[in-house]
């Protein structure tokens, strides 16, 4: 007999899948992290497929994901191995870690870009280099900010860095 949740909880489910999904990930990883939040009991993949109704497959990649942001974790090991999960109740410490890992990289990928088209030939395109020296200062002020949030910086300096930069809203 496949195991059944109430179809409030299931909406409920997506509804939290559509907003993490809002955030840059997929709905399953909101669903998931709703069925562990809500359940008395850590579920294992097994019971999370079939609660969900999705493949095996899906679900590990997801589940790998979300360990890696520390969204979820092992709670602990039954027979066979088999492992079961929670999800972090610590909703800051699971943002913290999402930025960490997600938008921080995002940041050097958008800097280590901005130097190479600082030095690569343009050819017809001409870039207007005022423009260009705000966009490096923007982002700098980002990562500032960024850290400020994840690592404890002054966060009204990382601001008042970025609004120096005179940039009309």
């Amino acid at each position: 007999m496949r195991p059944t949740i109430a179809s409030e909880i299931f909406q409920l489910a997506d509804c939290v899948g559509q907003f993490i999904e809002y955030w840059g990930f997929k709905k399953i990883h909101g669903k998931i992290w709703t069925l562990l939040y809500l359940s008395q009991d850590p579920l294992s993949a097994t019971e999370l497929c079939k609660r969900l109704g999705v493949s095996k497959t899906l679900l590990s990649f997801s589940v790998a994901e979300l360990l890696k942001y520390k969204v979820i974790e092992e709670d602990s090991r039954g027979p066979k191995r088999t492992v079961y999960y929670r999800a972090n109740a610590d909703v800051t410490s699971v943002i913290l870690n999402v930025l960490r890992g997600r938008e921080r990289v995002m940041l050097f990928e958008i800097e280590a870009a901005q130097s190479l088209v600082k030095r690569a030939p343009r050819g017809d395109f001409r870039i207007q280099a005022s423009r260009m020296a705000e966009m490096q200062a923007m982002t700098v002020g980002a990562r500032g900010a960024l850290e400020a949030l994840t690592e404890g910086n002054d966060l009204i300096s990382c601001f008042a860095a970025v609004s120096s930069i005179g940039v009309e809203p």
